[in-house]
């Protein structure tokens, strides 16, 4: 019972603050706050925060189950041998906050220590492996990898007596398909190799049809560089002020960075997918009081040194907005056979052709050193500037994930 009202104030914790207060020395202010009938796990939660229990949960949410019950029962031996709690309120501590986080694992009564845990392990998880599977196999840390993939997919491979039965097994089953190219990604952990820059994937949910159903976010991947991927949104998905007032801003202090990391994230990502998400260190160059890497932001959009980087012509920068954003007031330019939209009297206005969805203009985060206008990409893919209260330009969210917690949280 206590441990079901320790998730329900870490849920709580994380619905305010996101994954970043859950692994922050905050989280222990916070606790105190939201649960005061929990008063006996006040010390037991900020000795947690002390040796960073709670930072290196965060880290092995992407590991095997094994290699995350021996993380919890490292920290529930130290914080029972250093600060001498009762082991139980520890493991409460360790359980609540793992699956407040997306981890579900549970310790048995029997695993006192991580000894007992890894003896125990072993005796339930006598794997046979074949000669030829042994010859195909060179050493354990590669069967270790392999064991660790499967258990992330739900596989139970303790059942068969060797990994060639169960892949021919679960291939008469039509269970898993296990192809060469699969193989081989398995053999190199490498499910990232697939990946591809210009390739088109889904993550969360914003309104998209013209009465605001939601549709999956399309991304495009602009850039990759190790386990992170850069991405885009593939169409405007709204419109935006830059900023609500006319006046001097910046990229630090405008509307819409507060709200693409406010609103939007907390709208369009639920809690698996907030966690692919990489924060960013923004450098803002025409910003001239601020240093390289001033700005910390999840959600953000591009520069203009970025578009005309990553996008070489202006064909390669339009792009259509969603019906939504054509409600929420999004203003489309003429298309190459001169049909275009109009906003008139609050509502959008169409000319000349049934049904067109034509190309908009998007907001850029680069400020004119005047701070009075944003750059932005015009409908026809040229870069010019608005004034930073113009209501009627698109929006086109970035943001960097991690590629290797991607795929691990797709298959749950």
């Amino acid at each position: 019972m206590e441990r079901k009202s320790l998730e329900e104030a870490f849920k709580k914790i994380y619905d305010i603050g996101g994954i970043e207060v859950l692994q922050s020395a905050e989280f222990q202010e916070y606790f105190a706050d939201i649960a005061p009938d929990l008063k006996k796990y006040r010390g037991i939660v900020k000795s947690f925060v002390n040796i960073e229990g709670n930072k290196n949960l965060v880290k092995i949410i992407s590991s095997n189950t094994e290699k995350q019950k021996i993380e919890v029962l490292k920290i529930v031996q130290e914080l029972e041998d250093k600060y001498l709690y009762k082991k139980e309120n520890c493991t409460d501590i360790c359980i609540a906050f793992c699956r407040t986080i997306g981890i579900n694992i549970d310790i048995c009564e029997k695993e006192k220590s991580i000894e007992e845990h890894i003896n125990t392990t072993k005796e339930k998880n006598d794997i046979k492996i074949s000669t030829t599977t042994q010859k195909n196999i060179q050493n354990n840390s590669e069967i270790e990898k392999y064991i660790a993939f499967c258990r992330t997919i739900g596989i139970n491979i303790n059942s068969y007596k060797s990994i060639e039965e169960y892949i021919n097994t679960t291939k008469e089953k039509n269970d898993i398909k296990i192809s060469t190219t699969t193989q081989k990604n398995i053999q190199n952990n490498s499910e990232i190799e697939k990946y591809r820059v210009g390739d088109i994937i889904s993550w969360g949910n914003y309104p998209n049809t013209s009465n605001g159903s939601e549709r999956p976010i399309k991304w495009k991947i602009l850039k990759i560089k190790g386990d992170n991927a850069l991405l885009l949104c593939d169409n405007i998905l709204d419109a935006k002020a830059y900023h609500n007032k006319r006046k001097k801003v910046t990229w630090k202090t405008s509307d819409i960075r507060k709200w693409l990391n406010e609103d939007f994230y907390d709208t369009a990502f639920n809690f698996k997918e907030k966690i692919c998400i990489r924060n960013t260190f923004i450098e803002v160059k025409n910003n001239l009081i601020f240093r390289r890497n001033d700005i910390e932001d999840k959600i953000f959009l591009l520069s203009k040194e970025e578009v005309e980087k990553f996008f070489l012509t202006e064909k390669d920068r339009k792009v259509q907005a969603t019906n939504y954003a054509l409600n929420r007031g999004v203003c489309p330019g003429e298309d190459e056979d001169g049909y275009y939209y109009r906003m008139e009297d609050n509502k959008l206005v169409r000319y000349r052709k049934k049904d067109f969805t034509s190309y908009a203009s998007w907001w850029l985060r680069s400020i004119e050193k005047r701070e009075f206008r944003a750059d932005m990409v015009r409908e026809d893919g040229t870069i010019g500037r608005r004034r930073v209260h113009w209501n009627d330009i698109g929006i086109r969210p970035a943001l960097w994930i991690d590629l290797a917690v991607f795929n691990m949280v797709s298959q749950w």
